[in-house]
């Protein structure tokens, strides 16, 4: 009769797949990563400048557009690679995409719009926070 040692069922159980191979990700996709990430702190340094200075002049209004838009093209490239087939990336993964991409953009407009009325404008130190509160 076949024994039921620990040493034989221990041969008939195939081996784990290794806990690793769900965390690495395709190189389209970190590339896709780290474009979104660096067009996200491109347009938060950039609008958190312009807000700490409170007066944006001729001069500086070119600056904050092309700044602005910068960030704003690689939020967009970074989208469009995760939506390429070649990317792989899953549905779920590009619904966030969408939507985070979606949300920045709408910020920017909004911080765009606040400069533009001058209501995020106002004297050093005189309790105006509406930049603040539209760069957040």
């Amino acid at each position: 009769p076949p024994s039921s040692s620990p040493a034989t069922t221990a041969t008939l159980t195939p081996p784990a797949l290794p806990l690793s191979h769900w965390r690495t990700l395709p190189l389209p996709i970190t590339s896709a990563y780290k474009i979104l990430h660096d067009g996200a702190s491109y347009i938060h340094a950039t609008s958190t400048k312009y807000t700490l200075v409170g007066k944006i002049d001729s001069t500086e209004g070119g600056n904050l557009a092309i700044e602005l838009r910068k960030g704003a093209e690689l939020i967009g490239t970074s989208t469009l690679l995760f939506f390429s087939p070649s990317c792989g990336a899953s549905r779920s993964l590009r619904h966030y995409v969408k939507q985070s991409s979606r949300a920045l953009l709408a910020s920017v407009i909004a911080l765009v719009k606040s400069f533009e009325d001058g209501v995020s404008q106002g004297a050093a130190n005189d309790g105006n926070n509406v930049g603040a509160v539209k760069t957040g």
